[in-house]
């Protein structure tokens, strides 16, 4: 989701630069590429000067830090908690992501084609070593997920698929709505047992790629180094959680993966792709 705030820098910072309007700041978080993309426009009202990109550039670097926590506030990061939620009461926790500010990928300045704004990008990862996923992981090794005893018509897969399209009922605050992604999204069967949820990855899995992988697009073979080239297919079912997050498959689709280890260790080890829309 892209969101736009307009920004009146005070008069000492923008005093070396008097050709700055305002400043406009979008993100976007790019899920499938797991990736916040953050741009700056500086809009331009006076004549350009040969120092003026350079001073505007200056600025930015200073200021990236707060544009950056305040973008990522609202990002979601479970069922029930957004960034914000959860540093109300860690300081430390506030800190660790402060430290994130300086991680990101700043791209080249350049000017609009009719000159009148300065572009300026940063891209963060939501993994990796620098990813913003790292200070929510908090165990040190996966929970164990229980298996489920008794027959399930099953096989040995090599990565779950779950097509999540469109509106559903939701257990919760909704009555109908979409899929939302979040950093730890749990899944559960029908009578709403637990099927994952965060401390049954394997922590180092959920730093490299996180829980789940997105995509708005049918293509599988994008992504087959995920789930490879016999993955299960199911439909969610449901929704569920404060932030729509949350989804609900089948009883049956669970016990295909729950009864066998090898399909167990695809939970643990993140190889999901969860088909989404935007609405």
């Amino acid at each position: 989701m892209i969101k736009y705030i307009i920004l009146i820098f005070n008069l000492i910072l923008i005093a070396p630069v008097y050709c700055i309007d305002e400043i406009e700041i979008s993100s976007d978080t790019l899920w499938d590429r797991g990736e916040i993309v953050i741009e700056l426009f500086f809009n331009i009202s006076d004549a350009l000067t040969p120092k003026t990109r350079f001073e505007i550039e200056q600025i930015a670097e200073e200021n990236i830090s707060r544009i950056f926590m305040d973008t990522i506030m609202d990002f979601p990061v479970d069922s029930f908690s957004t960034i914000n939620d959860l540093i109300q009461d860690d300081y430390n926790l506030l800190l660790t992501l402060n430290g994130l500010s300086g991680a990101g990928r700043k791209g080249p300045a350049y000017y609009s084609s009719d000159f009148s704004r300065v572009i300026i990008s940063y891209t963060y990862p939501l993994f990796g070593d620098n990813g913003i996923i790292n200070p929510f992981i908090n165990h040190n090794r996966a929970f164990p997920i229980n298996r489920v005893l008794g027959f399930a018509p099953t096989e040995e897969f090599t990565g779950i698929v779950i097509y999540a399209m469109g509106t559903y009922e939701a257990i919760g605050p909704s009555e109908e709505t979409y899929i939302n992604p979040a950093l730890f999204p749990k899944i559960y069967d029908e009578d709403m047992n637990i099927v994952l949820e965060k401390e049954m990855c394997n922590p180092e899995t959920l730093e490299f790629w996180g829980m789940v992988a997105y995509s708005k697009s049918l293509d599988l073979e994008n992504y087959e180094f995920r789930i490879g080239d016999n993955p299960i297919k199911i439909m969610a079912k449901m929704v569920y959680g404060t932030k729509n997050t949350d989804i609900v498959i089948s009883s049956l689709n669970a016990s295909q993966i729950l009864t066998l280890d090898e399909n167990r260790e695809l939970l643990a080890n993140g190889n999901i792709l969860v088909i989404y829309e935007d609405f």
